[in-house]
């Protein structure tokens, strides 16, 4: 896939899948998530106007990055409308396939106060169940994974 069409891939997904401004809501306004599309085309991923927002520009000030290749995306096209537990569910096996990575590039108590936390939390029990099977039981191994995330 051409860089066009992965960004417009994505950015379909975002708009045909609900979690995506489930999620997004969550955040402290004016948070935006840097999006490296095959780790070279940045984008800005955001909440703005009632729904998620994926812009071709640079994120201003984020405090996540996450690259993304067009195998992740490819991979969730033609899913049915997915829950924030199952975004995260796929979001974290794309990182164990190799397939996306993410650093935190501002410090960790930014990442905590901009709403970060919240949308794991609000992911429920299943998603937790899920990080729960690579160690990550409660809050504190959350935090010591984002400090090991940083860039």
């Amino acid at each position: 896939m051409s860089y066009e069409v992965t960004y417009n891939a994505f950015r379909e997904l975002i708009r045909e899948q609900p979690c995506f401004n489930e999620a997004l809501a969550l955040l402290k306004k004016g948070r935006e998530i840097r999006i490296l599309l095959d780790g070279q085309h940045e984008c800005a991923l955001f909440y703005s106007q009632s729904a998620a927002q994926l812009e071709y520009r640079k994120a201003q000030d984020p405090d996540i990055e996450f690259h993304v290749s067009t195998e992740a995306i490819r991979s969730m096209q033609g899913l049915k409308a997915l829950n924030m537990a199952q975004l995260g569910i796929i979001v974290v096996k794309q990182i164990l396939a190799g397939n996306a990575k993410v650093h935190v590039v501002s410090g960790v108590l930014s990442v905590m106060r901009g709403g970060y936390f919240k949308i794991i939390q609000s992911a429920g029990p299943e998603f937790m169940g899920h990080l729960a099977q690579y160690g990550f039981k409660n809050i504190a191994k959350l935090q010591s994974l984002i400090s090991s995330l940083k860039k």
